[in-house]
């Protein structure tokens, strides 16, 4: 009998483990690429064959990830059922294996399986295709809200917020400086999925929804996640606000960006720029550029 090493043999386990196909394939393959046999490794008992034993190992690992999937996407699993969920999570991980260090990596896998699957003939404007472009929506709000929620946060930095009003935002805005958090996700969206999102959480009675170009915005103030549907000029003023600025540039980037006067959106800006704040979507400082950084 061979005594494999043990990089050898961790090898060995992890090419049965994550090959597709039934268990004969899987030893085959897994025999080939390290030179080692079954009988090498694993111990037959008298109750369990060697193969039942090594089954054990390759369905809980597939079990295993898609608990983690099942974790990551609850409001996807409650609109597409947990039947189709449960089909569609299995197909991904047999389409994209896991190679990441890191199981959280498996959602964004899963997002990029829907999109490759989709079937291709079906016209935009068919009923049908709200059905399949929907559940996609669906998964890339919840995964910008997962993001939003393991990436730092303002909380460090709430001491250092400035209470701002109005005046100051009119008469002022060349003082106050911008910047978003870590934290905040920017998304385009097919769909207004916010408030189906909400229903779904909650498990209320919901509808849904007509394509509609959407920008969301996804942050978190207090670990507390907010999820705002903003339109053109609030999405490019946050994407300014992403490379930290005086509040005049910011404005005038999404005035450029959108064709809306900065007048106009410095107007705005007098109800909407506390209510960013208050969700976390920006960190505001008075004390200039430098003031954003602490």
């Amino acid at each position: 009998m061979n005594n494999p090493g043990t990089v050898q043999l961790q090898r060995w386990m992890n090419e049965v483990i994550t090959t597709q196909g039934n268990m004969q394939f899987k030893l085959q393959k897994a025999g080939s690429l390290y030179h080692l046999d079954i009988n090498d490794v694993v111990a037959e008992t008298r109750d369990v064959s060697i193969y039942s034993r090594m089954h054990v190992y390759t369905s809980g690992y597939v079990m295993r990830l898609f608990e983690c999937l099942s974790a990551d996407f609850p409001v996807l699993q409650k609109f597409m059922g947990e039947e189709v969920f449960t089909h569609f999570a299995n197909a991904s991980l047999m389409w994209s294996p896991s190679t990441s260090y890191s199981l959280y990596d498996l959602g964004s896998t899963f997002i990029r399986f829907l999109e490759a699957t989709r079937p291709k003939h079906i016209d935009e404007n068919d009923e049908q295709s709200i059905y399949l472009d929907l559940p996609i929506e669906i998964a890339r709000a919840e995964r910008a809200r997962s993001e939003s929620l393991r990436a730092k946060g303002l909380e460090e930095l709430a001491g250092s917020q400035s209470e701002i009003s109005p005046e100051d935002i009119l008469f002022s805005a060349h003082e106050l400086a911008v910047s978003t958090p870590e934290c905040l996700r920017l998304v385009q969206l097919s769909f207004p999925v916010k408030q189906l999102f909400e229903q779904l959480h909650h498990d209320e009675p919901y509808e849904v929804p007509y394509p509609l170009p959407t920008y969301l915005a996804v942050s978190r103030m207090n670990y507390r996640p907010s999820m705002l549907e903003i339109n053109d000029w609030q999405y490019e003023f946050l994407v300014a606000c992403q490379t930290p600025q005086p509040l005049t540039d910011a404005i005038n980037q999404a005035s450029a960006a959108t064709n809306i006067p900065s007048a106009t959106i410095l107007a705005e800006m007098c109800i909407w720029l506390p209510i960013l704040q208050s969700g976390g979507f920006v960190h505001i400082a008075t004390s200039g550029i430098a003031g954003l950084f602490g």
